[in-house]
């Protein structure tokens, strides 16, 4: 009886430990609190002007006082339409700068953005040179970062958001030179040790040590480098949290083409082992033989010139959406983008309004063993090589024929960029449906198949991300779907470089166009 009762208190104990010692494992994960902790933190960070060179140069070291003078950048900024207002003046550069929300939602016209401007291309910090540019359009960032190892930027230079965020931080868009990353990586851990939560009233009356305390981060005796990975995971954080509206079982509900699918019992995206082609099919065939759809009333929104509805028109415009305009062959739902990279041609129509027609296809583009031996004008640069000139990640100038964007040209085979080959080249192989033929592939063809390709972006909330296309070019959806007509004409006289072949394949013609613009316009939500 002894043995069997020591029997039992042996069993008995070991089980208590084994559940202690799970009990320990479950409250040692981050929980649901400390995840919006660190979302808030980084929304805070994201909006933090303190970390740009302008505010290292006009603070001198007196990193709680807002500066006397501010990055003149943001003061002669090509204006907002319909405004002489704009959202950062006199301020100095953040993330925010460029990826606006509702920072002029309490304008008359209430402009609400979803994390982009509404410039063609963003102006650069001051001390660049007056009047600079980005290369190219800021893009929408609502739910890019949703999903895990998808293509960032219109590039495809960055996987992960952490990296983007920390090259970001410490780059041109916020002032630093490439040959400034310790004096950037330095100057951000001294803010983040300095603050006393006191800088900006909108901001936590906590001091950045207090809050990052709170998440296991010892800011004081932390490196330099490991404050700037902690503020870049913080970021990352909240950037990932980013996303449209969606019901309580995971579908997006924001806007009228939502609420028509959910209405009618469509399927908002593909089932499980259902390629996208078979699943539009499935989807236009249910347009085409409903006897009774179910329409969306109109209601007004108040981030849109238009109004939100789902009927005639709308369907009209979804079943050549689905159909015969073919732009759901890489505008794939829910999120209207295959996040893949597509030559569509606008890299070309750029370059041949500055320099004439024909003159991209005359373009001397050079084989991978030229751009081996000339990195310092073919390559973009980095911060082991920060003088490089990057001739094709530029705009196209009147003066220099030899300055293009080729997008991930860019990218692709970049010695500094060895990290991201693997999933940018999975990546461009399943965009062009030819998975299995790449791995044969020559450097030389990577890089001329490669000429042009930009990734796909999210089509929701158009009205809210204007201008459209990579360059910026378009500004209406009219002139979008006009600029489609045009390629997909040049495409079959194959008067275009290293098109996609689905442009060729488009059936677009003007009196289109109304139907697609109201389905585009459907798609639009009062996102802040």
């Amino acid at each position: 009886m002894r043995l069997q009762l020591k029997i039992c208190s042996f069993i008995f104990l070991y089980i208590s430990i084994i559940f202690y010692s799970v009990l320990m494992k479950a409250q040692a994960l981050p929980s649901l609190s400390s995840l919006e902790q660190k979302i808030e933190l980084g929304e805070r960070l994201f909006l933090e002007e303190r970390f740009s060179y302008s505010f290292y140069v006009h603070a001198k070291s007196y990193f709680n006082v807002k500066t006397q003078y501010s990055d003149p950048a943001l003061n002669w900024g090509e204006p907002i339409k319909n405004s002489d207002n704009k959202a950062a003046m006199g301020q100095h550069y953040s993330c925010s700068t460029c990826h606006l929300v509702d920072q002029m939602s309490d304008l008359p016209i209430k402009l609400v953005f979803t994390y982009n401007d509404p410039f063609a291309r963003s102006p650069q910090p001051y001390r660049f040179k007056r009047n600079s540019f980005t290369h190219r359009n800021s893009m929408n960032m609502v739910a890019s970062m949703i999903h895990a190892d998808q293509p960032l930027h219109w590039d495809g230079e960055y996987f992960s958001a952490e990296e983007l965020t920390c090259d970001g931080l410490t780059g041109r868009n916020l002032g630093w030179a490439l040959d400034e990353y310790g004096m950037a990586v330095a100057h951000i851990a001294s803010v983040i040790k300095a603050d006393n939560g006191q800088y900006d009233s909108q901001q936590s009356a906590l001091a950045y040590r207090q809050v990052f305390a709170q998440l296991g981060v010892n800011v004081t005796e932390s490196s330099d480098s490991d404050i700037l990975k902690s503020v870049c995971e913080m970021i990352s954080h909240y950037m990932k949290d980013i996303d449209f509206s969606k019901d309580s079982f995971g579908r997006y509900q924001g806007s009228a083409y939502d609420q028509f699918l959910i209405k009618n019992n469509i399927a908002s995206s593909p089932s499980l082992n259902e390629s996208n082609e078979q699943y539009s099919q499935r989807v236009l065939q249910q347009l085409k033989t409903s006897q009774s759809l179910k329409t969306v009333a109109v209601s007004p929104l108040s981030f849109h010139s238009s109004s939100s509805k789902f009927g005639p028109k709308e369907i009209e415009g979804m079943k050549l959406f689905f159909g015969k305009a073919n732009c759901v062959k890489c505008h794939q739902p829910p999120l209207f983008t295959d996040s893949g990279f597509h030559n569509i041609g606008i890299s070309q129509l750029d370059y041949e309004k500055v320099h004439g027609k024909n003159t991209f296809n005359q373009l001397e583009i050079p084989s991978s063993f030229q751009r081996k031996a000339e990195q310092n004008k073919f390559m973009i640069p980095t911060k082991k090589a920060p003088y490089r000139l990057g001739v094709f990640r530029q705009f196209p100038n009147k003066n220099h024929l030899g300055q293009a964007d080729l997008g991930a040209w860019n990218i692709l085979l970049h010695p500094e960029k060895l990290h991201v080959q693997k999933p940018l080249k999975k990546q461009i192989c399943q965009s062009l449906d030819l998975d299995s033929m790449c791995e044969e592939w020559s450097d030389d063809i990577w890089l001329s198949r490669s000429i042009g390709l930009f990734k796909t972006p999210t089509l929701r909330s158009l009205g809210q991300s204007a201008p459209y296309f990579h360059s910026g070019s378009s500004s209406t959806l009219h002139s979008v779907l006009a600029t489609y007509l045009s390629l997909s004409r040049k495409a079959k006289k194959k008067e275009l470089r290293n098109i996609d072949s689905r442009i060729l394949s488009m059936q677009l013609a003007p009196k289109d166009f109304i139907y697609l613009e109201a389905f585009l316009n459907s798609l639009n939500e009062d996102y802040d």
